[in-house]
């Protein structure tokens, strides 16, 4: 505890993030996320929405049900793109 807080100025953030060396390109962010999170998102929406209401066919969109996920999902991109994107470690 004692290094991260000289490391840091005592501010209790890091000076620069430590990343892992597996970590692959920029590049190839987009193309898994579109390629495999959107459908496994779609996937798990359906899911919850049939397993929850019992009517998958009717086409109800406007569900709260939906509607929390939905909320849940945006507030995680939001939480992303603050700390992975914007790199304000001291906002979360």
């Amino acid at each position: 505890l004692r290094q991260y807080l000289e490391s840091s100025g005592g501010s209790g953030a890091p000076a620069e993030r430590l990343e892992p060396s597996w970590k692959p390109a920029g590049v190839v962010f987009p193309v898994v996320w579109v390629g495999v999170v959107a459908p496994l998102r779609a996937l798990a929406s359906s899911a919850v929405y049939g397993t929850s209401t019992g009517r998958l066919n009717e086409a109800h969109l406007n569900d709260p049900v939906l509607l929390w996920l939905v909320l849940h999902l945006c507030l995680g991109d939001t939480w992303n793109t603050v700390n992975n994107v914007e790199r304000r470690t001291g906002a979360a």
